[in-house]
């Protein structure tokens, strides 16, 4: 068996007896010492008899949970459900207030000595509800035994109102959050109205799920917390925005295959595949066949504005065939707008931004520094020539951003503007082991007018910092308006 895990029930049934004794039988008490001579210490030291093992006692607890709820001793009613009988006891069930409200109200089962009960919730089963029962009669729960059957405990615990059992499985959903697991506690969480768990989860998956991609992970999201997550002020991208539409295109090859158990680097191949072919026997693209229409909202939530700033990236979406033309063909027509204000000077870049508009417009950018070294770097894609370069340094453990014009050799046009403004939002943050988030540092929303080379500090990390450290990123370097930006 695992360990066990003590937790008090609300109106927990105290122990027949106060004794440390066990509860079988009294231990008889030892006679009175006597003075022992040179004679006995010398018959001590010839005699070589071993001595006799002292058998552990039984706790008053376990004595009550095997006598009076797994033998039945003494039953006073019989509850049947799920096709199982238990032979429980009135006194023990009424810490329970469906159990209380049943025999001390005018039920009509109040008083009867066999109570069969419904179950209307699929996720109990006749395992939960033998953890449930059995919860009223000891102070502690098999762990192990629980976490095997967590979200059916959690299940049962809340129909019978046991607020000791239902908070123990709580406290475990939040320690053990993890890829495999976390989609069905967020789902479990909303089902039975757990904030705090359901919080964690959804902001578990804000930082880790394109940090953790695994097959279980993609094929457990739904489609309405997917949506939710993508639109999410903290969602963060750990490389550019195209990873988010990578990932969808695993989502959706899983929604439609559902049997699919492939590992991540085989799923790719086989999801390109099916998409490669789905391409070469339609004219219309994915999302416009009958098939690809019930996904089509999910993917209206991508930013294809900040992802057809790369030609790489226009090459890819072409040829999956996914996204139809006429959603692209409007931003190809807004982002040629915004290139000619940027380069006419008549676009000085974003002002007065509100922190929603921020938020929906920017485009979404991470990066992840494996090791305290010295870091310099910029993200792929148009950038209305103003090329944006952030530097870690190692020694000063500060993260910096520079404007640069004329100090670092560049392969595409640089604005030469004396001032630009830019907005934008940084984040740096650690993880635990198991995905939560240790430490963090972030700018807020910043609006700065660069000169040209002009190098800020963004933020500086603490020594108790250890890396990896990622950093998430948001920025706008051109003025919008809603509609020139909205599809």
């Amino acid at each position: 068996m695992g360990n066990y895990i003590g937790y008090q029930q609300d109106n927990q049934v105290e122990p027949a007896t106060s004794s440390n004794t066990t509860a079988e039988e009294k231990l008889p008490s030892s006679p009175k010492k006597r003075k022992r001579d040179v004679d006995d210490l010398s018959s001590d030291e010839d005699s070589n008899i071993p001595a006799t093992p002292r058998k552990k006692m039984k706790t008053t607890s376990e004595y009550i949970y095997n006598t009076l709820f797994v033998s039945g001793e003494n039953s006073d009613v019989t509850i049947q459900a799920l096709d199982h009988d238990w032979k429980l006891h009135v006194l023990y069930l009424c810490q329970s207030p469906y159990f209380r409200s049943m025999f001390l109200q005018d039920w009509q089962e109040k008083g009867e000595s066999l109570i069969s009960i419904t179950i209307p919730d699929p996720w109990i089963n006749i395992k939960a509800l033998d953890i449930a029962f059995g919860s009223l009669y000891s102070y502690e729960v098999d762990s192990d035994l629980l976490m095997e059957n967590l979200i059916p405990v959690l299940a049962a615990s809340r129909m019978f109102q046991l607020d000791g059992l239902l908070q123990h499985c709580e406290d475990s959903m939040v320690e053990t959050i993890c890829s495999d697991n976390v989609c069905k506690y967020h789902d479990a969480a909303t089902r039975y109205d757990l904030v705090v768990v359901k919080e964690r989860c959804f902001s578990w998956l804000e930082r880790n799920m394109l940090l953790c991609r695994t097959s279980v992970l993609v094929k457990d999201l739904s489609e309405t917390l997917l949506e939710s997550l993508l639109s999410s002020n903290n969602f963060v991208v750990m490389q550019v925005e195209m990873d988010i539409y990578n990932f969808l295109k695993l989502w959706l090859y899983l929604q439609i295959h559902r049997d699919c158990n492939s590992e991540l680097k085989e799923l790719v191949i086989k999801t390109q595949k099916y998409f490669y072919a789905q391409k070469d026997s339609n004219s219309k693209s994915f999302l416009e066949s009958e098939l690809g229409l019930n996904y089509a909202n999910i993917f209206q939530s991508l930013r294809l504005q900040n992802m057809i700033t790369d030609a790489k990236c226009i090459r890819l979406i072409e040829k999956d065939g996914l996204i139809p033309k006429a959603w692209l063909l409007p931003l190809y027509e807004k982002q040629w707008r915004t290139m000619l204000a940027v380069y006419s000077g008549s676009d000085q870049g974003p002002s007065e931004v509100d922190e929603d508009d921020f938020h929906k417009y920017s485009f979404r950018c991470g990066r992840m520094l494996e090791a305290d070294n010295r870091y310099c770097w910029r993200w792929t894609g148009f950038s209305y020539g103003i090329d944006m370069i952030l530097t870690y340094n190692n020694r000063t453990r500060t993260l910096c951003a520079k404007r640069n014009t004329f100090s670092q050799p560049c392969n595409f046009a640089i604005c030469l503007q004396s001032q630009r403004q830019v907005a934008m939002k940084f984040k740096a943050f650690t993880l635990t082991s198991s995905g939560q988030e240790a430490l963090v540092k972030d700018t807020d929303i910043m609006q700065w007018n660069f000169r040209t080379d002009e190098e800020i500090p963004l933020l500086t990390l603490d020594e108790d910092w250890t890396f990896p450290v990622y950093i998430s990123a948001r920025m706008l370097l051109a003025s919008f308006t809603t509609d020139s930006l909205d599809c």
